[in-house]
């Protein structure tokens, strides 16, 4: 008996030690933190909505630590959930950290919902939510906002306050750097933004206590609360400069590169309002009825080979054959489908950067230039004339023209959002900005190095507008827009990005 007794005990210390983590008494210190929100203290998400689907996300605290908890959940088409379309109930585990995610099917197309969890006879905050259009159903202009590098350790959240606040907008779309894996004052020294943990994450444990710590921000929070999201991840997910084997980030005593690449995946699987795939793929496809389709890229991890070997190497891939491939048929899909835009949403810059005749950065598109001049040779060869590329990571403002054909009758435009909150690239401003106006740099039609901030593209028929928004500042609360800028492109090809008369 007294055997049965001491195996009980230590599996349960075991048992709680691996799997369970960020009680209310983890939590309290942080800024964030509001006790009436108890025990959805993190709020709630949504996110890959499909035209007939989406999965909406809560994370419940229990007041101590339990071997499972049972959540209630509802779908209503009213703010006030009486007109209840759906529902069900989820049993949380330790094991998923208590978070909670549900794949809700069979909705209608281009509609708004909303959705409330509850738990410990609880109700948490009612989220909103919308389906994306049918392919049958008409063309309405499409507004979805861009966000990247949102480092908490730098500054405030303005940017995902200011976008809560509008009513303007379809859909978020976060092209990565969602979170930072450095420790506190490693990459930000805003005395008011510390980290918990204080130090660098490599574990299960410090990566879901890191994306806890990032959720329980209220502006956040509430961006989540209001918008569908579509992210994807780049590298400081798991590891600064990561790809499929390694990364820079990363050295020999923090252990096996594997395991680190699993405990962050399995962490933010359970955080993300995404839909979960087979081998931890990313990539997929959104369609705004005929109007638009977004192809979300994963450029980081799945297929990528080391950044730092010859970038000139005909064998180096940065997605990897399999998901190059799937690019390709998405893309003659899309032209199939008559689809009206065609956007290749992805984290790093597309468009060349040579500064003094080198590469500036091996971690872009630069370093991969094979396989670049694949992906802009198909798309010509398959007069794709309605193709754009949207980029991040390079925590600045651009708008590229890339040419497919020497002449340059045949466009492929880049726009590319700056960063919420992450410090400029001190190395790329000292060069100054004279030297993107120089005759071989032409191509870049705006650039922006400095301004935090965010970007919204306006989908119309035959324009598109990329507007710029940026901050009065990230090192305190604030909701002032610092200027704004308006490139646009029209069809028919090439499509030229002109400045926006405002």
């Amino acid at each position: 008996m007294k055997t049965q007794l001491l195996n009980f005990l230590i599996f349960n210390i075991l048992f709680f030690n691996l799997f369970s983590q960020n009680n209310i008494a983890d939590i309290e210190y942080h800024q964030g933190f509001d006790k009436n929100l108890f025990p959805f203290f993190h709020g709630v998400a949504s996110g890959d909505a499909t035209n007939n689907a989406v999965i909406i996300w809560t994370r419940v605290t229990p007041e101590r630590k339990m071997r499972s908890i049972d959540v209630l959940w509802t779908v209503a088409t009213d703010s006030l959930m009486k007109n209840i379309v759906q529902s069900g109930k989820f049993r949380t585990l330790p094991e998923r950290d208590y978070t909670v995610k549900i794949d809700v099917q069979n909705l209608k197309p281009n509609k708004v919902y909303f959705y409330q969890f509850t738990a410990f006879n609880k109700k948490s905050p009612i989220g909103r939510t919308k389906t994306l259009p049918a392919d049958y159903q008409k063309d309405n202009d499409y507004n979805a906002v861009f966000f990247t590098g949102s480092n908490f350790n730098a500054g405030y959240f303005n940017a995902y306050k200011i976008i809560a606040q509008r009513n303007d907008i379809d859909a978020v779309f976060h092209l990565g750097d969602y979170f930072y894996e450095y420790g506190t004052n490693t990459y930000g020294d805003n005395p008011h933004r510390t980290l918990m943990p204080d130090y660098e994450v490599i574990t299960l444990q410090d990566y879901r206590t890191r994306l806890s710590h990032y959720r329980l921000d209220p502006d956040l929070r509430e961006a989540h609360r209001k918008f569908c999201w579509y992210i994807i991840w780049d590298d400081h997910e798991s590891a600064n400069n990561s790809w499929k084997n390694g990364a820079e980030n990363h050295q020999p005593n923090e252990g096996s590169w594997k395991e680190r690449l699993a405990n962050a995946q399995k962490a933010y699987f359970e955080w993300m309002p995404i839909r979960e795939k087979q081998d931890s793929e990313i990539y997929d496809i959104y369609s705004v009825a005929k109007l638009a389709r977004f192809i979300t890229l994963d450029t980081r991890i799945i297929g990528r080979d080391n950044q730092n070997i010859n970038p000139y190497d005909t064998n180096k891939t940065m997605l990897g054959q399999k998901q190059l491939n799937w690019l390709f048929d998405q893309l003659l899909k899309a032209k199939k489908d008559s689809v009206k835009w065609i956007f290749i949403t992805q984290q790093v810059m597309f468009a060349p950067l040579m500064i003094k005749d080198k590469i500036f950065n091996t971690d872009q598109w630069d370093g991969y230039q094979f396989e670049r001049q694949k992906i802009i040779d198909f798309i010509r060869k398959n007069n794709l004339k309605n193709v754009v590329i949207i980029s991040g990571d390079i925590h600045s403002s651009w708008a590229n023209e890339i040419y497919a054909d020497e002449k340059h009758n045949f466009i492929i435009p880049e726009f590319i959002t700056p960063s919420v909150t992450s410090p400029f690239i001190g190395k790329l401003k000292a060069f100054g900005y004279k030297i993107f106006a120089k005759p071989k740099m032409k191509y870049i039609k705006y650039v922006d190095l400095t301004h935090r901030g965010f970007m919204i593209l306006r989908i119309s028929d035959n324009q598109i507008v990329a507007e710029w928004d940026y901050l009065n500042t990230v090192k305190k609360p604030s909701t002032k827009i610092f200027k704004t800028v308006k490139y646009f492109i029209q069809k028919p090809q090439p499509l030229i990005i002109k400045k926006l008369k405002q």
